[in-house]
């Protein structure tokens, strides 16, 4: 809880038991298209309370998690990608099965190098409808290559018109880059991140995305790519508020222990847009997610549906 609100983290990983990867390696190894996958919620239950404790110690009352990006897999054949985005939502079901106090679903997308754009509305539609899912995760570079068309262009768009049929929300998040420049460089991903977030974050303000399908609502995860790699670890949230205490900092995530988890806390208006959404219900979050990084001119959007909706808003 925060100020008597309650706290929903919007940009969660699962943190899943060693044989949840170990499939994924043998699907890779021996691409058997008729391999399947099941976890007992007993073998859940290590990974799922280390990460429901680092919740905990951080005043989470609620995370939407989604899969691991960098374990989606979206540079591979399209029948590995459909095997293994499936057993993803199907693991993520099963954690929201087992805490739903506590955790909500978004799904993973069959992307592929190709598009494979059927299958994702599929699939999108899978979790929303029969898992109870509340939103997805887009990658705008499913080939690590940065062949993709933008994430403006209309290869994209029965992706967004059914997420906008659903009232289910996309989050923008890379994965893997095959950037040969970049080999030896530890978790290269992260840049891809940059790179890619900040491109989406571009082409979408400039875009007619949003005059297309105006009720569609896009997050893209971490400040939108550039701004939050400004931010580290004991950097202040909030210029005007001269307290470097554990109510005005970030603070560590779960990453570097296998989970990713709630990262920051503010106790007043923050200065910068940040991943955290403090508010009451799902409803509330979903309405208060749109045009959270998109619109924000200095926190002014983002504090304005504070104040209308009795939530704090952050988007990290």
């Amino acid at each position: 809880m925060f100020l008597d609100h309650k706290v929903i983290d919007v940009h969660g990983h699962i943190s899943t038991p060693p044989q949840f990867r170990a499939f994924a390696y043998n699907l890779i190894v021996l691409r058997n298209p008729n391999d399947t996958f099941k976890m007992t919620d007993e073998s859940l239950k290590p990974a799922l309370e280390r990460h429901l404790t680092m919740l905990d110690k951080r005043g989470i009352d609620l995370q939407l998690i989604s899969p691991r990006p960098v374990a989606m897999m979206h540079w591979e054949r399209e029948f590995i990608v459909n095997i293994w985005t499936r057993t993803t939502n199907d693991a993520i079901a099963q954690q929201c099965r087992l805490h739903p106090d506590r955790l909500a679903g978004i799904a993973q997308l069959p992307q592929t190098p190709e598009g494979n754009i059927q299958k994702c509305v599929d699939e999108l539609t899978h979790c929303i409808q029969e898992l109870g899912f509340v939103g997805a995760t887009l990658n705008p570079d499913p080939g690590g290559d940065r062949a993709a068309p933008g994430i403006d262009q209309p290869h994209w768009f029965p992706i967004y018109e059914k997420a906008q049929a659903l009232n289910a929300t996309l989050i923008i998040h890379p994965s893997v880059t095959k950037d040969v420049r970049l080999d030896g460089v530890p978790n290269a991903y992260q840049y891809n991140n940059l790179t890619e977030e900040t491109l989406a974050t571009l082409l979408l303000e400039r875009g007619t995305v949003f005059k297309l399908f105006p009720k569609l609502r896009i997050v893209v995860s971490h400040c939108g790519g550039a701004p939050r790699r400004l931010l580290e670890r004991g950097a202040l949230l909030d210029a005007t508020n001269p307290s470097t205490g554990p109510d005005n900092m970030i603070l560590d995530s779960g990453e570097q222990s296998g989970g990713q988890v709630g990262m920051a806390t503010v106790r007043k208006k923050p200065w910068f847009s940040l991943t955290l959404i403090i508010c009451f219900s799902i409803p509330a979050l979903m309405t208060l997610m749109c045009w959270s990084v998109l619109c924000g001119k200095g926190g002014q959007t983002e504090w304005y549906l504070a104040q209308k909706y009795r939530a704090v808003v952050l988007t990290y």
